[in-house]
């Protein structure tokens, strides 16, 4: 649920000219979509028809009904250990899913847009204090994905001085 569904129109005649589609992703006979080919997003999991209507330039019809399986997306999620500038940030994947397993882990730490690591259970030094935004993107077996963004808070280390007397 949640995911693009790609469909693809593979009808072929062997004569004329296919020049009208008609897409019923939700088998309630309402053309959700007139383009050859199309992508979907389903809101829900679950079994539900999807039906292809095809016409010719001169007006015959066809049409194919396939039972499609939506499968659920997984819950991306993470906890992380709470340290100081210049330690190890601790990421632990707390992600689930009911379909298939998680098999792909994609690691932001700098909020670049750009993966920094690929590892289920990763750590990271953050330099400065603060907060710090960290996204995750998981994917499972069967290719559905979720991500999120949580901030991750950096403790700044004391600046440590003392002062003393002489005392004679």
């Amino acid at each position: 649920d949640g995911d693009a569904y790609i469909f693809t129109d593979a009808s072929t005649t062997p004569e004329n000219t296919i020049d009208t589609w008609a897409w019923d992703f939700t088998d309630d006979g309402t053309v959700d979509a007139t383009t050859q080919n199309v992508t979907h997003i389903y809101p829900t999991a679950g079994t539900v028809d999807a039906t292809l209507l095809v016409t010719t330039d001169v007006g015959c019809i066809s049409s194919i009904t396939q039972s499609v399986t939506v499968l659920e997306s997984p819950i991306a999620n993470f906890d992380f250990t709470y340290v100081c500038e210049d330690q190890a940030t601790v990421y632990t994947d707390q992600s689930s899913t009911t379909s298939g397993v998680i098999n792909d882990w994609n690691w932001d730490f700098t909020n670049d847009a750009s993966i920094d690591n690929t590892t289920q259970n990763p750590s990271n030094v953050f330099g400065i204090s603060g907060t710090h935004s960290t996204y995750l993107s998981v994917t499972t077996s069967n290719g559905c994905t979720s991500d999120t963004v949580i901030d991750v808070f950096v403790n700044a280390i004391p600046s440590v001085n003392f002062s003393w007397m002489d005392v004679c």
